[in-house]
């Protein structure tokens, strides 16, 4: 039926009263090509984890090497201000045994570093 009206439709609307469609041609199945495209979407979703990993380890890296270029007083200096930062936040931001506990252990871990 709505071949038949798009047929009738472009007779009137292209003024070609002798237009002959030939017969109708169902279209493919679209599982075939909704494979293809998920592969591909996997295929694509690999490579972006891969360079998002590969970013993230260049990033690690850099952050290694800054660290290992810092002299003993540029890293001292750097722990000081950040003990003074969460000394800061404990003061203002935490409350009760909690904070302190909390600004205790991360003390703890910035100074080992």
């Amino acid at each position: 039926m709505s071949v038949q009206l798009g047929i009738w439709h472009y007779r009137v609307v292209r003024g070609d009263a002798k237009f002959s469609p030939g017969p109708f041609v169902p279209p493919e199945n679209p599982t075939s090509a909704a494979e293809e495209l998920q592969q591909e979407l996997d295929r694509l979703r690999r490579e972006r984890d891969a360079a998002l990993n590969d970013a993230q380890l260049a990033q690690k890296a850099a952050e290694l090497a800054q660290r290992e270029a810092e002299t003993a007083s540029d890293r001292e200096q750097r722990e000081k201000e950040e003990r003074a930062q969460w000394e800061a936040l404990n003061q203002t931001g935490f409350s009760g045994d909690v904070g302190v506990r909390h600004s205790a252990a991360i003390l703890a871990v910035s100074s080992a570093l």
